[in-house]
């Protein structure tokens, strides 16, 4: 609901913005009732209703400024490292581990998701030095989820079987 909220806001505000929402959950009717002039002017795509495949999630990250992660259940999802393996940049909230792996250089940590003007500050900056973001995001992919970014532990773990 609280990117909804925000999607509303911004559409008002901002008429080249164009949104994404990629979800398993059916939300069709309530995209339909809220936000059918956005689908209709091409400002919102909407993927919903099944789990993503591969390539739908590849494709989203593609063509994305960065990635909404300013609800709890993102912190479970694995959005946070697709995200980071594609070089988007997210926006992320204080909660579970994204405190401690988004550092300003990856994507953009906001102090209340509600602070609609606070949020689109962060995609704002994310937008303006996009590149330096995009590489961030993909050097902390490459540092902290690549499986080669373990083999050292691995290692030790087998020699100590």
């Amino acid at each position: 609901e609280e990117f909804l909220s925000f999607m509303d806001y911004t559409a008002r505000k901002r008429s080249a913005i164009r949104f994404a929402i990629a979800t398993k959950s059916s939300i069709g009717n309530e995209i339909d009732r809220r936000f059918n002039g956005l689908v209709n002017a091409g400002r919102l795509s909407l993927l919903e209703g099944h789990p993503l495949s591969n390539e739908q999630i590849n494709g989203c990250m593609a063509s994305s400024i960065a990635t909404w992660l300013c609800y709890r259940r993102s912190t479970q999802s694995g959005v946070l490292c697709k995200s980071f393996m594609h070089g988007t940049p997210v926006v992320a909230t204080d909660v579970g581990s994204f405190s401690t792996l988004v550092d300003g250089g990856n994507g953009l940590i906001v102090d209340d998701p509600s602070d609609y003007e606070g949020v689109l500050a962060a995609f704002d900056s994310i937008a303006a030095d996009f590149q330096s973001f995009s590489d961030g995001a993909r050097s902390t992919y490459i540092r902290s989820f690549d499986y080669r970014a373990s083999l050292d532990v691995f290692a030790n773990i087998l020699n100590e079987l």
